[in-house]
């Protein structure tokens, strides 16, 4: 999925919802104004909140399989959604940001 920032967003909380109430494991990528590639690694059953790294869109891939801390991450139907904002941080550590 691609998410797309407007000018101005500085965070961007995703929130997961799986039917099931599973963990579901979603990598993000964005291309910060150097031009290198940031990723992050959300695996959760409900939100994470990030940085947004200038106007470049955000690229969420959905994964099964194991989250860095081991727990086992299957979606199976349910949606991710994208809210940005203009507001800076907390930004909390996940397991996985690069």
């Amino acid at each position: 999925m691609t998410f797309m920032p407007r000018p101005g967003d500085r965070s961007v909380r995703f929130r997961v919802e799986d039917l099931y109430g599973r963990n579901v494991l979603i990598y993000v990528f964005q291309v910060d104004p150097s031009g290198k590639t940031v990723q992050h690694e959300i695996c959760a059953t409900t939100a994470a909140t990030l940085p947004v790294l200038g106007s470049e869109p955000l690229e969420a891939y959905v994964y099964g399989g194991v989250c860095t801390n081991h727990t086992p991450a299957f979606a199976t139907t349910g949606t991710l959604t994208a809210r940005f904002s203009q507001a800076t941080g907390p930004f909390k550590a996940h397991p996985g940001h690069h």
